[in-house]
């Protein structure tokens, strides 16, 4: 069925719908509620909570004339409420006196709606100013002649674009007409004592209680996890390539570069390294990840297995999300590689044409040894004489489009991912048992950052502490969630608090400012200036996320902070006490209901624990989607995808994979879908 086929889509509406990622009207339905109102009882203001969507049963005792200010009407009724709180108080004291003022806006044809004296139920956000108790353009309906604010509500993200009555409305059309695919047979439904699909896909939308609504999700999350699972096995089938040729030198090649190194290797560094050996000596092509934590020498190990490859007679190569990364890892290489004869390449975007020549031409011939770079690396004008080795670093920060031209790239070539962004063990063992993964831990010697959480009357002393910590030497970060100001959305950015922080608490401060629009030469240009002192204190988004070094900075300070993942947070953190001075990490934030599940980084300083408690509190869909994006496994549900639900998916996969029922219905497993997510975790 076409999308605009469905009753209520129309031309406008259509366009609409494609903004929120909507193109078939199979993507109409799945694009599940986000969550769910309990229309069937009112609750009491008294017991509501500020900004609270809520079910209000009122009487009217006053209401005013239309006025008029600046091209925009409006009138006002005054209230009563007519339930009783929870109790004898509820969560405000009864006794107050609360004022209760609905006003509607640009909507004079209401005024002859309301009437004193009448009862009616509402249904809108409350906000609470002092003693009054607000609502803006309710939806409303009189008491005697209730028909819509009935039942469980779903609530939708359209970001405005849509109204919720439109969107449910084009739902329950596109739903009468709706048959889901499956590769799970009704014999393997029954066996598991799931619930049928397409009952699961309609009280998902139209249940009858909320937890009717959540349990049906979650079949639905099973449903999707076990065709991602299947997915992984067949991609990991169809793209085991057997390697056609060999390293002919013993590892033991590598300690010569091993032994150059200033301090020596850890035992988990050590096992690393073998692991990659292993697998480079397997009949097929490696395909490993590395992960490790912020600052635990992943880098060191990827160096020894590039050293052996090249020692053996291939190039190699390292691709970097960002050009501040890739040149950071080509001043670490010129340093470790270049004095043992390893001829160093780089390229990046900005990369000057005549120099971009001369690299292209080093890696034809074969006289480069081993380049560094960012996405340029995948262009079709990049050949390689004879690569044997591609080290990618944080995978998941690039795009689904350069993924697919690196995967491409590496068909024939050995893969080691480097990660600092953990998998779960839950994540790991349940789903991707046969992902050859390494891990690398910190060393015993590394001291924690310390870090403390700051409330927003806290910030003045804040700056007045980076303030002296710029005047005693030290440098600092201030992370920021937005580049700029975003109207209705309240939260700090990197050029206005640059502007606010340079006039104000920090006037005197050597500040810099960094962020991803900016281009990669100016981008470079501040980066170097903070690394050669030349900033006391770097403003930026979350740029600086991921491998930049300044030894001599001191201190992270996050604004917003309970905008960020756990893990993102602790990449950050890991910015700063990378020198022989402490490290300080201060998470600030407007919200006090996050300082519990902030606390978490306050007492772990080992991102694997941090990875299994993000797991735990937000479920496993930040592990499972590209992030960067906001576009989740997790976000597509009002639930958490956890560890029962992955467990229930693996069981319901077993029966699938491979069965006749799965190979005949193949064609309803969108495979590429799948393929997208979990790009990061392998090579297909």
């Amino acid at each position: 069925m076409l999308l605009e086929d469905v009753k209520g889509v129309g031309k406008a509406s259509l366009q609409k719908l494609n903004k929120l990622g909507i193109f078939t009207a199979d993507d109409l339905i799945g694009y599940l509620p986000k969550s769910y109102i309990d229309l069937t009882k009112p609750v009491s203001v008294y017991d509501a909570e500020d900004g609270q969507f809520l079910l209000l049963n009122l009487k009217i005792v006053k209401v005013t004339g239309i006025a008029k200010v600046k091209g925009m009407s409006f009138f006002k009724a005054y209230a009563e409420c007519l339930t009783k709180p929870e109790g004898q108080r509820g969560l405000r004291d009864k006794n107050s006196a609360l004022k209760i003022v609905i006003t509607w806006f640009n909507q004079p044809y209401q005024r002859g709606n309301v009437k004193v004296g009448d009862e009616y139920y509402f249904f809108g956000k409350v906000r609470f100013d002092g003693s009054k108790a607000e609502l803006a353009n309710p939806q409303f309906e009189r008491a005697d002649a209730r028909k819509n604010l009935v039942g469980i509500m779903p609530v939708y993200k359209t970001r405005g674009s849509i109204a919720q009555s439109t969107f449910r409305n084009m739902i329950k059309s596109a739903l009468k007409s709706f048959t889901p695919g499956s590769v799970v047979s009704d014999d393997v439904v029954k066996r598991h004592n799931l619930q049928n699909l397409q009952e699961a896909y309609y009280l998902a939308h139209f249940p009858t209680s909320v937890s009717e609504g959540f349990s049906a999700q979650r079949r639905l999350a099973v449903e999707d996890t076990v065709n991602l699972i299947v997915s992984y096995r067949i991609l990991q089938k169809n793209g085991a390539n057997k390697r056609y040729f060999t390293y002919d030198l013993s590892p033991s090649v590598a300690n010569e570069f091993v032994s150059s190194l200033p301090f020596e290797l850890t035992f988990s560094q050590k096992k690393a390294l073998s692991d990659i050996f292993s697998d480079l000596e397997g009949k097929d092509y490696m395909n490993r990840i590395l992960m490790g934590d912020v600052g635990s020498g992943k880098t060191v190990v990827a160096f020894a297995a590039v050293y052996f490859a090249i020692k053996c007679g291939y190039q190699a190569a390292l691709m970097a999300p960002t050009e501040i990364l890739a040149s950071q890892h080509f001043g670490t290489a010129k340093k470790l590689l270049e004095p043992l004869g390893i001829k160093i390449a780089y390229l990046s975007g900005s990369t000057p044409a005549a120099e971009k020549k001369a690299v292209l031409k080093g890696l034809v011939s074969g006289e480069t040894d081993f380049v560094i770079g960012t996405h340029a690396l995948i262009q079709k004008t990049v050949k390689f004489f004879n690569l044997g080795l591609v080290v990618i670093d944080e995978q998941h920060k690039f795009g689904v489009k350069q993924k697919a031209e690196l995967a491409e790239r590496a068909k024939t070539a050995d893969v080691l991912t480097l990660s600092a962004t953990p998998i779960p063990r839950a994540m790991a063992l349940i789903l991707y048992e046969d992902l050859k993964q390494s891990t690398i831990y910190k060393r015993s010697s590394q001291s924690a950052v310390k870090t403390a959480l700051v409330p927003d009357e806290k910030l003045a002393d804040m700056y007045a502490y980076l303030k002296k910590e710029a005047k005693d030497g030290n440098q600092s970060f201030v992370v920021c969630p937005r580049i700029t100001d975003s109207e209705g959305m309240d939260l700090y950015s990197a050029e206005n608090i640059f502007e606010d922080l340079e006039n104000g608490p920090l006037a005197g401060v050597r500040l810099g400012l960094l962020h991803g629009k900016m281009s990669a030469a100016k981008k470079d240009e501040v980066m170097r200036e903070f690394s050669e002192g030349k900033i006391d204190v770097l403003v930026s988004t979350t740029v600086v996320e991921v491998g930049i070094d300044v030894p001599n900075a001191t201190n992270m300070v996050v604004l917003d902070s309970d905008r960020f993942g756990l893990a993102t947070l602790h990449q950050l953190r890991g910015r700063v006490g990378r020198g022989d001075k402490a490290g300080y990490c201060f998470l600030h934030s407007k919200a006090p209901d996050e300082n519990e599940r902030l606390a978490v980084l306050k007492e772990n300083d080992d991102g694997f624990r941090i990875a299994e408690i993000d797991f735990d509190m937000r479920g496993g869909g930040d592990f499972l989607g590209t992030r960067q994006c906001g576009d989740t496994f997790d976000s597509n549900y009002a639930i958490r995808i956890d560890t029962d639900v992955i467990k229930t998916a693996k069981r319901v996969a077993e029966d699938v994979y491979d069965s006749d029922f799965m190979l005949q219905n193949i064609d309803k497993l969108n495979i590429q879908k799948y393929a997208e997510m979990i790009k990061d975790v392998g090579r297909f």
